[in-house]
């Protein structure tokens, strides 16, 4: 993965936390890094590459959040955004997401890895530092 070396450091504010999911017997990997008042999601496959990064912001003048592309690479390149854009306004932090799965990633592929996501947002909220009241 592609934060091995940080684990759920004492001094420092960062956590690791994985997780994985089959689709069509295909596992995509999940690797979260939890910073201070943000996160950043890495998605991929068995390649372990970094290709591209989004990140959002919730919008205090609009219920959209703000959201771009930082690094554009190769897959499936609207998704990651929106991605980003949806997971920041679901959590309330900044968001950062580098989706790395192939170009011919079809649209059921994407929806199992969003859906991946927020299950697993339900289950370990604190893995993305989501506070639950």
């Amino acid at each position: 993965f592609i934060f091995d070396g940080v684990r759920n450091s004492k001094m420092t504010n960062l956590s690791v936390a994985e997780f994985n999911g089959v689709f069509e017997r295909k596992t995509v990997f999940f690797q979260v890094l939890k910073l201070k008042e943000s996160f950043y999601l890495w998605i991929g496959d068995e390649r372990a590459s970094m290709s591209s990064l989004c990140m959002a912001a919730n919008n205090p003048h609009s219920a959209m959040p703000l959201s771009t592309n930082i690094l554009k690479g190769g897959g499936e390149k609207q998704f990651g955004e929106r991605l980003a854009g949806k997971l920041s306004k679901r959590t309330g932090l900044l968001c950062y997401v580098s989706c790395n799965l192939p170009a011919t990633a079809e649209q059921e592929m994407l929806q199992f890895v969003e859906g991946r996501i927020v299950e697993e947002i339900a289950v370990n909220p604190s893995a993305f530092g989501v506070t639950v009241a």
